[in-house]
């Protein structure tokens, strides 16, 4: 939760010997003048670094005056890049430093804000020249490249709407990111489906406004309360949508590793996905020889409704993604099921085993039958095939006797997740690529 100073304790002289108190972490910085009035308000990734940069002798123009005008400068520590963008915006907004507007071009900040409409929708003003009876407003945020990147987050983890109800859905709803559109609810003539359309619509509101008050972890619970009821409806394809939402969420709401930690050990991080890689390898090794696991392939497909089919294989080289060697597949024939559509993938692949190289291992994201599948296509090259069930955390591996069904540990699973988050987001990229191509070719 972000939470506001109230006042002001722990600052330090603006000198270069005092750098050494700051952390090497995310964060926001306050200058104050010689009166203690906070007279710049900035954040950063790195606090030390962004504040050491201030030390340069070759400072010009605003930034060469604001410099002059310190005298000592306070600092919070943050948990995450995301929570530094919303505190810096919120610290200003109560603060109004004077260099804040000055030093930015002399444009205007930026406010977010939902709209007074039936259906509200998020937009953005240059000006604070907002309607009185707006919803909500969020703001002023000075970096329009960080908001930019915060708005494209946050709809990949509550699909909002920023437009009017129009004659049809838009763009964005076609890639499950405006979600429900307000087009389609406008459009819905169904009433049960309308009033379900309105209240998960409102819900998306709420959800957006947790967001920006810095509440992740009463989001991130939220968002695992609809996964596990999908889950228990059944609707797994669903429950995975919410459960991608949560893994997107903590992504950028999470705590970065302390630099420190690598500074004592170098080859920390190297060691953890060796230890994972292994843990993996053992756990496979319970149920079907697998002798290697330096090299994985993980395959997933992305369509709407059969339409703008498209498969991805991302391949991972010693626990780390080798994006060189991703590859997208265009579905040349309309298939009828994912099972299909894999089929395809697969041949075209093993096409391609002597140029591409041969997998140690291969993680379908489906079930039996896309396993079976795969499994008969590479049978002659002993390529070990397990397939990432529909229940979550849960492996399915073929076995002499038929499929295991079963959970990895921490290490393994991590793995796993990692490679089939990636591939679902590669597949995912390709077809709302197709699906905007096609968009502007009826447009045309």
């Amino acid at each position: 939760m972000i939470k506001l100073l109230d006042k002001i304790d722990n600052y330090y002289k603006f000198r270069k010997a005092n750098l050494k108190h700051l952390p090497l972490l995310p964060g926001i910085y306050l200058f104050l003048n010689f009166e203690k009035k906070i007279i710049y308000i900035g954040k950063a990734k790195s606090l030390r670094e962004r504040v050491k940069s201030y030390f340069n002798k070759n400072l010009y123009g605003k930034t060469d005056r604001l410099v002059k005008s310190v005298d000592c400068f306070s600092f919070i520590k943050v948990e995450s890049e995301v929570e530094s963008i919303l505190l810096e915006a919120k610290l200003i907004s109560k603060y109004k430093p004077v260099y804040n507007i000055s030093l930015k071009d002399d444009k205007s900040p930026i406010y977010v804000y939902l709209t007074n409409a039936d259906l509200p929708y998020l937009t953005l003003s240059r000006k604070k020249q907002i309607d009185a009876k707006a919803k909500s407003v969020w703001g002023p945020f000075t970096n329009s490249g960080n908001l930019k990147w915060l708005l494209k987050s946050i709809r990949r983890i509550v699909p909002y709407a920023n437009h009017k109800p129009s004659n049809k859905n838009c763009l964005y709803s076609q890639m499950g990111l405006c979600n429900p559109c307000p087009s389609q609810i406008v459009l819905e003539e169904n009433a049960d489906k309308h009033t379900q359309l309105i209240r998960q619509y409102k819900k998306n509101l709420s959800n957006i406004r947790l967001f920006f008050a810095g509440h992740f972890k009463k989001l991130e619970g939220i968002l695992l309360q609809q996964m596990k009821t999908s889950s228990q409806n059944q609707d797994y394809e669903k429950a995975q949508i919410f459960k991608n939402r949560v893994t997107i969420l903590k992504e950028i709401t999470s705590p970065r590793i302390i630099p420190e930690t690598y500074i004592q050990d170098p080859y920390y991080s190297d060691k953890v996905t060796k230890s994972r890689l292994n843990s993996l390898k053992t756990f496979l090794n319970r149920f079907m020889p697998v002798t290697s696991v330096e090299k994985i392939e993980c395959y997933d497909i992305a369509h709407l409704q059969g339409t703008n089919a498209a498969g991805s294989m991302v391949v991972f080289h010693q626990g780390k993604p080798d994006r060189s060697k991703y590859r997208h597949f265009r579905l040349r024939v309309s298939k009828n099921s994912d099972v299909d559509s894999l089929n395809e993938i697969i041949k075209r692949r093993t096409n391609h085993f002597y140029d591409w190289g041969i997998p140690d291992l291969i993680i379908v994201d489906g079930g039996k039958g896309q396993v079976n599948v795969f499994k008969k296509a590479v049978g002659q090259y002993n390529i070990p095939v397990v397939g990432i069930a529909k229940r979550f955390e849960r492996l399915l591996i073929p076995t002499s006797s038929g499929f295991i069904q079963t959970k990895p540990d921490e290490g393994a699973l991590f793995i796993v997740e990692y490679l089939r988050d990636e591939a679902h987001r590669f597949a995912q990229r390709y077809h709302h690529m197709l699906v905007s191509k096609n968009l502007l070719n009826i447009v045309e």
